[in-house]
């Protein structure tokens, strides 16, 4: 009783925008790690930057710096629609900066950074509908050269074929990625490689933790349907160009 004493105290004492995200927080299971006073800490703390209005309610961008449920670099950010008496989220993620772009109305499009690895920033455009914010773009950032390369690239068949040749060029950590919607019991495989550094094969199976390691010239059977995702690398810290056929069979 103490501590939910001490909680609505601390939020009586705070802006509308911070004790919102005080209430928000309190039951997030991201901040698990987090005792009660820290939680009430890290919103207090929070940067909160107004972003717009929804019928007549404000909505603002938290970033919230605590040791508690910051990873090395990431930590929390929320987008929240102040309502009477609590908040909505309309979107939540991890990332080291997070900032809007463009002046789309009523509410501008959000890019999140987030740290990969020491090469290599992801970086994520969120835009708001229905209601809500969505991510409509995701990509991957080289911190040396500037060099971008987009997530999912889809997969294009031509009509009426089942193969596609795929191209580009990957290095150690610097992969493409591929998307493709196939459905259980069709089969994949990968074949027809042109590329002077043996290259990675992995595919990541939808919604599931499973990752398969793809052989070159050996089927896999799918056991679901949706959308995967084929990663190609290699183990050279130097770009190598590389080609492929990607086929889906029934």
């Amino acid at each position: 009783m103490m501590i939910f004493l001490g909680a609505v105290t601390l939020a009586a004492t705070l802006d509308t925008a911070h004790a919102a995200l005080a209430r928000a927080i309190d039951g997030d299971p991201d901040y698990g790690a987090c005792s009660a006073a820290q939680r009430q800490t890290a919103a207090a703390e929070a940067d909160i930057r107004t972003l717009g209005q929804i019928n007549g309610r404000n909505v603002v961008l938290a970033g919230v710096h605590a040791s508690c449920v910051c990873g090395n670099v990431n930590c929390p950010w929320h987008v929240l629609r102040l309502d009477p008496g609590k908040a909505r989220v309309l979107f939540s993620t991890y990332a080291f900066q997070m900032d809007a772009i463009g002046t789309e109305k009523p509410l501008p499009k959000l890019r999140a950074q987030a740290h990969d690895s020491a090469l290599v920033t992801d970086e994520a455009t969120v835009a708001y509908q229905d209601g809500r914010y969505v991510t409509i773009e995701t990509a991957r950032v080289r911190g040396d050269t500037g060099a971008r390369k987009p997530n999912d690239v889809p997969v294009r068949f031509a009509y009426g074929a089942s193969s596609a040749r795929l191209k580009g060029s990957v290095s150690l950590g610097w992969y493409d990625e591929y998307a493709l919607a196939a459905a259980k019991g069709q089969r994949l495989m990968i074949d027809g490689i042109a590329s002077q550094k043996k290259l990675s094969l992995t595919l990541f199976v939808p919604n599931s933790a499973q990752v398969v390691d793809v052989a070159p010239g050996v089927p896999v059977t799918l056991g679901s349907s949706g959308t995967f995702r084929l990663h190609v690398e290699n183990g050279s810290e130097a770009g190598a160009p590389y080609a492929l056929t990607l086929t889906i069979r029934n």
